[in-house]
């Protein structure tokens, strides 16, 4: 497994430059919009609920990933 980490401020293209590096790498694409979007369908962005499952989602798919030889590629923003 590989992973690919793509960081940066909010709105800088980090899922348009992800979209074209799966293309290109055939890596799959951790799309956190969606797992931003389950969660606050529940608990407050940045609430304590919404940390914790947050990174239980990450850590699950990241380590079913690694137990599956499948690489990724993974963008987050930073504050």
């Amino acid at each position: 497994m590989e992973l690919l980490f793509i960081y940066g401020p909010a709105a800088a293209g980090k899922l348009t430059i992800g979209r074209e590096l799966a293309k290109l790498t055939g890596f799959r694409l951790f799309h956190n919009h969606l797992t931003v979007d389950a969660v606050t369908a529940v608990f407050d962005f940045g609430s304590e609920p919404f940390i914790k499952l947050r990174e239980q989602i990450w850590l699950s798919v990241f380590q079913e990933a690694a137990q599956n030889d499948v690489s990724l590629i993974v963008y987050s923003r930073h504050s």
